[in-house]
């Protein structure tokens, strides 16, 4: 995990914040370890949601580029039949 000054201040509140959980006014090494696998779940869970995201806006690409398609060639079939002044596709 990549720590910043801003993670490590993070990390520091949480394990006192796990601390007050405990009632407890000192900071045990299970507290920290506690705030540290919080902090990795939450950098985790990020990572899995950003890799969602940029699934399903290539999907969302990939499907408006098959309507693209289906528009262009529904609007060439509409110009034929309406050049041979037919109403309806048999």
């Amino acid at each position: 995990m990549y720590v910043t000054p801003r993670t490590l201040l993070a990390i520091i509140r949480l394990s006192q914040a796990m601390a007050k959980l405990s009632f407890r006014n000192e900071v045990r090494q299970s507290d920290v370890d506690e705030a540290i696998r919080l902090m990795d779940f939450s950098i985790r869970s990020l990572r899995k949601v950003k890799t969602a995201k940029n699934a399903r806006e290539k999907s969302a690409y990939a499907e408006s580029d098959k309507r693209d398609r289906l528009t262009m060639i529904m609007s060439q079939v509409r110009s034929v039949m309406t050049n041979k002044g037919e109403i309806t596709i048999s």
